[in-house]
């Protein structure tokens, strides 16, 4: 049932909005934290999460017929965004949506690969040693215009294939009545995306280091950033260095999603050395016959679905195989398009910005070169054509990023606005990401030593808490027993899930990040609990029962 009367959400004293058109007092603001759970630089807002709703999902979304627009807005350095309806946004006929969902698997590899490696390749060629800053601030302006392709075809993969795990979800347990939603999921995990695959030749690395003496002992008793070092001088190291060199080839536009202003690992490749030191603390582990036992529990839910059907009407049987055709093309594109897309847009965006930024470094624009990083792309574009803008954005840098030092130490509001009446906008996008990606709030525990939240990834396990705000926190911990306790993950996280025993996030659904990893790899989750991060401490023991969403303190 609908409300009458719009509610207006108070707006906590800690945090400040100051609206930029009276209206959107009256629009209801998401705190999209399940995607977004840090603090943005405005050059980071400008190229990378304004782009996402307005060349993203704003024009992805209309072509699968869904009549609204969602308008983002930086509001204290966190992302918000409001959905507001919009008539005409829709602008096909045809059941486009059912079309790509159906042919998801030749879309993908005949179509939207192709012209995604096309685009990269070309970032990849660009000389950004030898171009001048008028060249730089050019090809940034073209780059600009094709991330905003890329964000679009970004989303007409996710729109695509939340929608099929979703039906495919739902046709599974109206055949069967499993009341256990991961059954579903079982039949159609372990087909190894490369989120899986940078994971599994990490690991590999860490057994090359377990196998040498010598290895292990310059990894357990040397710092990360000075690993690399040691190695280079250590004859017996060239064998190792030689892969692990190979490794940063293929995976070192790794980086943190999203978030210009850190480096990746070809720029910082201790940041991988962290993560081999910390896989060393698992010497007895086989992380590899793991993935294998998952593809192994696939194939035997696969053949046991299949047994059930065999009383069934030849025309269910023939659409419910092929909806498990495309709802495991699906679940491997969730984590597979962020390696094509999210992570290489994030990485070379940042290439550029750092190549302008060394060109004003060096003439004395800028002191540091991160400081570009807290410029508009407006004004950005004006300090390098304007000589006369520099003296005013040295001031603004410096306001900036005294304040976003304040904000990152705040909790941002989850909503802000005013809740509206009447029904929201419905659409099977929308509605999967909503119940299954971020997942439905639900009511606090009543048990004082129980937090509530949704089954992730089944399994129970004991351990304590280590709660983190970036994956490379973990890197330093080296234990057997953690339970990774965070407000979300994405793609920059995978490699973190071979590190913990189980997880817990505050914001997701069965369908988020979080719990997509924690079953490719098998280890329980709980997500969505809305308060881990601020219960829970490091070093408590706790249980976490990923059959069931709850996670029960022990001490």
């Amino acid at each position: 049932m609908s409300q009458t009367t719009p509610e207006i959400i108070p707006i906590p004293p800690d945090f400040p909005v100051h609206w930029e058109k009276p209206e959107h007092e009256q629009w209801l603001w998401i705190l999209s934290a399940a995607t977004f759970s840090k603090a943005f630089t405005p050059l980071e807002y400008d190229l990378i999460g304004k782009p996402i709703f307005v060349d993203g999902i704003n024009f992805a979304y209309p072509y699968y017929q869904f009549q609204g627009n969602l308008i983002p807005r930086l509001i204290n350095f966190y992302l918000y965004f409001s959905v507001r309806p919009n008539d005409s946004a829709a602008r096909v006929d045809e059941d486009t949506l059912q079309y790509a969902m159906d042919n998801l698997g030749k879309l993908w590899e005949g179509e939207w690969l192709p012209e995604i490696r096309s685009h990269l390749n070309d970032f990849e060629s660009y000389d950004l040693i030898q171009a001048s800053l008028p060249q730089l601030s050019k090809y940034l302006d073209e780059m600009f215009k094709r991330t905003k392709r890329l964000w679009e075809i970004h989303f007409l993969v996710f729109g695509a294939l939340i929608v099929v795990l979703d039906q495919f979800e739902s046709m599974y347990h109206d055949l069967f009545g499993e009341e256990n939603q991961f059954t579903a999921y079982q039949l159609l995990a372990g087909l190894e995306s490369q989120s899986v695959k940078v994971t599994q030749d990490l690991w590999q690395l860490s057994r090359q280091v377990l196998s040498n003496p010598l290895l292990h002992n310059i990894f357990s008793n040397t710092p990360a950033s000075e690993v690399m070092e040691k190695l280079e001088a250590t004859p017996v190291a060239q064998t190792f260095l030689t892969s692990f060199n190979g490794f940063i080839q293929r995976y070192g536009t790794q980086c943190q999603v999203y978030y210009l202003h850190l480096p990746s690992w070809r720029e910082m490749p201790s940041q991988v050395i962290g993560k081999l030191q910390s896989y060393l603390a698992q010497p007895e582990r086989d992380l590899i016959a793991e993935y294998e036992q998952v593809k192994t529990q696939r194939e035997k839910a696969i053949a046991e679905a299949r047994s059930r059907l065999v009383s069934y009407p030849q025309p269910v049987v023939a659409k419910f195989e092929h909806l498990l055709q495309t709802a495991q093309m699906a679940n491997y594109l969730r984590e597979e398009h962020a390696h094509w897309l999210d992570i290489p847009i994030t990485y070379h965006v940042r290439q550029v910005i750092l190549a302008i930024g060394h060109h004003l470094q060096g003439t004395g624009v800028i002191k540091e070169i991160d400081d570009i990083f807290y410029l508009t792309y407006e004004e950005l574009q004006k300090v390098v054509h304007s000589p006369e803008a520099v003296s005013q954005s040295t001031v603004v840098i410096q306001q900036r990023r005294e304040a976003k030092s304040h904000f990152v130490n705040i909790a941002p509001p989850p909503r802000l606005g005013t809740v509206p009446t009447g029904q929201p906008l419905k659409h099977p996008i929308i509605d999967a990401i909503l119940r299954k990606l971020a997942g439905t709030p639900l009511p606090p525990s009543e048990q004082s030593d129980i937090l509530a939240g949704h089954a992730g990834s089944p399994g129970i396990v004991k351990g304590r808490v280590k709660v983190l705000t970036s994956p490379e926190e973990l890197d330093q911990v080296v234990a057997k027993d953690i339970i990774l306790v965070t407000t979300s993950t994405t793609p920059d996280w995978s490699s973190v899930f071979a590190q913990i025993i189980g997880l817990v996030t505050d914001r997701g659904g069965v369908l988020s990040h979080a719990a997509v990893v924690a079953r490719e790899i098998g280890i329980p989750a709980v997500v969505g609990t809305g308060q881990a991060t601020t219960l829970l401490k490091d070093g408590q023991l706790v249980e976490v029962n990923g059959n069931t969403g709850q996670v029960q303190i022990l001490e």
